[in-house]
């Protein structure tokens, strides 16, 4: 700064020194305060260790996925890739990528790519109901059982998966009839088994052969929905479920002794 400037402002280097050394404010000539620039001290930010410390004394927690989570993982999976593919076009190393797992855990789940489908049909078929259908059935009468069973059999129709799977099955048995016979074993067989089981417990009915009944009541319903929904009947010949149901109840019916005694 030059000395003139120093002059007119009224402020020299010592008359700062003296003010501060005074702890005064300097002033110019005229009596007025000079405009000083002076920056805030920047404090240090404060940490609080308390919970720093907390956050490094807490244990680590690990979500650990249970393994009936990570089969109904690969099950559904598994489910949109054979009904897509077929039963020949599916590969376990599909059903790998599709459920986001290695090869390794769908094999410590299921034996082989037939167990894999095995639990499709499961699936698709008793943890849809069918598991309870025997417990629930038991306390039905005759009348309300073929209701009763017509609604199982007409809910498993209104599903597409459920449909995917009967092409499926019927498609490709030809060439692989284990699948045919294992959706046998694992949905028909244990359903005639159920139906058979309900009609020997009611004495009453009279049925001298339950098991040869049972495959009437349930092959009835079952051919219902395969010419129907699967086959397209339903655009040529159309018949009614309900139409069904009410047959299948007078058989029922006509098999009881009160219903033979009136016919004489």
């Amino acid at each position: 700064m030059s000395l003139s400037a120093a002059v007119a402002i009224g402020v020299t280097s010592r008359s700062l020194q003296v003010c501060a050394a005074n702890n005064t404010i300097p002033t110019g000539m005229d009596g007025k305060l000079i405009g000083l620039k002076v920056r805030s001290p920047v404090m240090p930010r404060q940490v609080n260790t308390s919970a720093v410390r907390k956050r490094a004394q807490a244990p680590h927690v690990a979500v650990v996925e249970s393994p009936r989570s990570k089969r109904s993982q690969i099950v559904k999976a598994a489910t949109h890739v054979f009904l897509t593919h077929g039963y020949e076009g599916t590969s376990v190393a599909a059903v790998a990528a599709a459920a986001g797992v290695i090869k390794a855990t769908i094999y410590s789940h299921f034996k082989d790519k037939q167990s894999l489908f095995k639990a499709i049909m499961e699936d698709l078929t008793l943890s849809k109901g069918f598991d309870r259908f025997e417990a629930e059935a038991q306390t039905l009468e005759p009348s309300e059982f073929i209701d009763f069973l017509a609604n199982k059999i007409a809910g498993r129709h209104a599903d597409p998966q459920f449909r995917s799977l009967i092409r499926v099955v019927i498609g490709e048995s030809g060439r692989f009839p284990e699948i045919s016979k294992l959706f046998y074993e694992t949905v028909s067989a244990r359903g005639n088994r159920m139906v058979a089981k309900y009609l020997a417990s009611r004495p009453e009915l009279d049925i001298e052969d339950p098991a040869a009944t049972a495959q009437v009541i349930t092959g009835s319903m079952v051919y219902w929905l395969l010419s129907q929904e699967v086959m397209g009947g339903k655009h040529i010949a159309p018949i009614a479920a309900e139409r069904i149901v009410v047959s299948l109840k007078l058989l029922i019916a006509g098999r009881s002794p009160r219903k033979r005694k009136s016919r004489k």
